[in-house]
C-alpha cells in the first residue's frame, strides 16, 4: 500500500511538472509572438518613414532641376547649316553658367567650318545697335599701337586673337591691350588649320598660346578664333574655349585697301555683326578706325565679342 503511495505521489509530482512547464511554454510563446508582432509593426512603421524621406527627397530634386531649368536665357549664333547645342560649359578658370548655342555647318568627317553671327532674336536691353571689331593675327610691334591709340581716342573696346608666336618680344605691348580694357583671344601659336593636325597638335597650339597670354595678363583666356575658320567638332570641350568666328570678313589682308573695306562693313553691317580684321597693315589700321566714326554716327555701339554672345 505505502509502495503504491509512492508511485501516486510521484506520478502527481511529475504531472505538476508538466503543467507547469506548458504553462510557462504557454507564456513565453506569447511574449516571442508579442514581440513578433512588435518588430513587424515596428518595420513597417520604419518602411514607411523611409518611403516618405524617398519621396520628399524626390520632390526636393524635382524642384531643384525645375529651378535650374528656368534660370538659363541663353544667347545664339547662327550660320547656314544645323544647330547643335553646345551644352553648359565650364572654362578652365570659372564656369561660365550660361548656356551657348551656335550654328556651325560640318561635313560627314565631324570637321566644323562656315561663319557665325550672333542671333540677332536675343534681345538687346540697350536699343542701340551693336557690333564687334576683332583683330587676328597680332600683335604687330608696328600697326597695334596706332591701333590701340585711336580705339583709345573714341572710347572703343575691340577683340584682339593673338598668336603665340608673335608675343614674344612684345609683351608690354600684350599688357597694354588688356589695359585699354580690350579682349584677349587665342589665334593658335602657329597659325595652324586645326583640322588638318592631330587632335594631340591642336591642343598643343591652342594651350601654349594661352600659357604664353596668362604669363603676361594673369587671365586664361576662353575665346579662340581658328585661323581659316576651320574648327575640329568637340574640340571646344577638350579645351573648355569657346571658338568665334565672324559674319564679316573685310579682306583687308588680301585687298589691303581702305575704300574696299569700308564698302564690304557699310553693305553688309547690322545689329550684332562680328567683323574680322587683321592688325597687320596700316590700310587696316585706317580702316578700322573708319568704321569706327562711320558706325558711331549711324547710332552703333562697339563691344567685345564676349559681350555680344554673352548677353
Amino acid at each position: 500500500m505505502k509502495e503504491k503511495m509512492g508511485h501516486l505521489a510521484v506520478r502527481a509530482e511529475v504531472f505538476i511538472l508538466i503543467i507547469l512547464c506548458v504553462r510557462v511554454g504557454v507564456k513565453y510563446a506569447g511574449q516571442c509572438q508579442s514581440s513578433m508582432i512588435a518588430g513587424r509593426n515596428q518595420s513597417k512603421e520604419q518602411v514607411q518613414s523611409e518611403k516618405q524621406m524617398q519621396s520628399e527627397k524626390q520632390m526636393q530634386s524635382e524642384k531643384q532641376l525645375q529651378s535650374e531649368e528656368q534660370v538659363w536665357t541663353g544667347k545664339q549664333t547662327q550660320t547656314d547649316g544645323k544647330l547643335e547645342s553646345v551644352g553648359e560649359v565650364q572654362t578652365g578658370v570659372e564656369q561660365i553658367g550660361k548656356t551657348i548655342q551656335k550654328t556651325t555647318q560640318s561635313d560627314e568627317s565631324g570637321k566644323v567650318y562656315g561663319n557665325t553671327q550672333t542671333d540677332k532674336a536675343v534681345t538687346n536691353q540697350d536699343t542701340r545697335p551693336r557690333v564687334a571689331l576683332t583683330f587676328d593675327d597680332g600683335p604687330n610691334g608696328k600697326y597695334t599701337p596706332a591701333l590701340l591709340e585711336g580705339l583709345k581716342e573714341r572710347g572703343v573696346h575691340a577683340t584682339f586673337f593673338l598668336m603665340g608666336k608673335n608675343i614674344e618680344g612684345k609683351e608690354e605691348l600684350v599688357r597694354q591691350i588688356q589695359a585699354d580694357g580690350h579682349l584677349i583671344g587665342n589665334h593658335t601659336y602657329d597659325h595652324v588649320e586645326l583640322d588638318k593636325i592631330s587632335e594631340e597638335a591642336a591642343k598643343e597650339e591652342i594651350i601654349a598660346t594661352n600659357q604664353e597670354i596668362y604669363e603676361i595678363t594673369g587671365i586664361y583666356p576662353e575665346w579662340i578664333r581658328p585661323p581659316y575658320g576651320a574648327w575640329r567638332k568637340n574640340l571646344d570641350f577638350y579645351v573648355t574655349m569657346f571658338p568665334v568666328l565672324w559674319d564679316i570678313d573685310t579682306l583687308d589682308w588680301k585687298s589691303k585697301n581702305v575704300e574696299s573695306v569700308l564698302q564690304i562693313v557699310k553693305s553688309q553691317v547690322e545689329d550684332g555683326s562680328i567683323i574680322l580684321m587683321h592688325d597687320a597693315y596700316q590700310s587696316s589700321v585706317e580702316a578700322a578706325l573708319q568704321i569706327v566714326d562711320i558706325l558711331q554716327e549711324e547710332g552703333y555701339e562697339f563691344v567685345t565679342v564676349d559681350e555680344l554672345i554673352l548677353l
